[in-house]
């Protein structure tokens, strides 16, 4: 599980999976299971578990079956993908239920999200992307918002209060336990999170059901073509999350070619500030910042 100690009062320790999945409302036994605990790494699953199986980019968490079983999982949730198609994974269920779930990747985190109590949705949420200056932007904006609120940050240098980081895995946790983690937070009185969203979290779904308030934009740089095939696709990877619903407000660096366009569409839709060091800053945001160089 996360760094963080998610046990220690997410407000959320157990929930009847019929309550937990509404679409299982109407299966008897679904509204008698008891889930205390949700997990997508077969590693992490415990006793009461229900586990949410992905495809991954090698094979499938399916192969894992054995061990989720035995390590305490109570149902799962799979994803169909590949051979693992819906009649194969049908036939697994015996004493372990098996649900096939299509497009479970971008709704487990939404199901998490409603397993650690929607923590997230008292909280004011910022999240930062772009190749460089992810995580020197989120400590910052952690420190200063800290000021007037308690303000959690998420990130490469660790998850926590500024004053108080614990070492974190990943830049952007996976689904679980990015919301485990939240509500953890929420548990120990942060009431903000500046976050790094990495290019990857984006297309994974990694922070799907996560209610951002603020999207920051930095810059965009040649990186991750071993993953992503294209600039353009790393592109459009990081304006997801200037797609998010409920999104109030979008900082964006306009003096990156790839800024000033994501600022172009994002505008007509949401409130945008812009900061660069041209015209385009004016001309780009409801608000502006226009950085020049001081002359001595």
């Amino acid at each position: 599980m996360s760094a963080l100690d998610v046990g220690s009062g997410t407000g959320r320790l157990s929930i009847l999976l019929a309550d937990l999945l509404p679409v299982l409302s109407g299966i008897d036994w679904a509204r008698h299971q008891t889930v205390n605990s949700i997990a997508m790494d077969s590693r992490e699953v415990g006793d009461q578990c229900l586990w949410l199986a992905l495809q991954g980019g090698r094979e499938h968490a399916l192969e894992y079956l054995d061990e989720a079983r035995h390590r305490g999982a109570v149902a799962v949730l799979a994803e169909p993908s590949g051979r693992w198609d819906r009649e194969r994974i049908a036939a697994l269920s015996d004493d372990l239920p098996v649900i096939a779930v299509p497009g479970l990747r971008r709704q487990a985190g939404e199901i998490a999200a409603r397993f650690f109590g929607q923590a997230a949705q008292s909280m004011r949420v910022i999240g930062v992307t772009g190749t460089n200056g992810k995580t020197s932007v989120a400590s910052f904006l952690a420190q200063a918002l800290s000021t007037r609120v308690p303000t959690a940050v998420l990130g490469t240098v660790g998850n926590g209060f500024p004053d108080h980081l614990e070492p974190s895995t990943h830049t952007t946790l996976d689904a679980v336990n990015l919301h485990a983690t939240l509500g953890a937070l929420f548990a120990r009185g942060a009431r903000a999170v500046a976050m790094e969203v990495s290019s990857h979290a984006l297309h994974q779904e990694r922070v799907a059901g996560v209610p951002f308030h603020t999207s920051v934009f930095t810059n965009l740089s040649r990186e991750h073509q071993d993953y992503h095939g294209s600039m353009q696709d790393y592109a459009d990877a990081k304006a997801r999350l200037f797609r998010v619903a409920g999104l109030t407000t979008a900082v964006i660096n306009v003096d990156d070619a790839v800024g000033a366009r994501l600022a172009a569409d994002v505008r007509p839709r949401i409130y945008t500030v812009a900061l660069g060091s041209g015209s385009g800053a004016v001309r780009l945001g409801d608000r502006y910042l226009q950085i020049s160089e001081e002359q001595e």
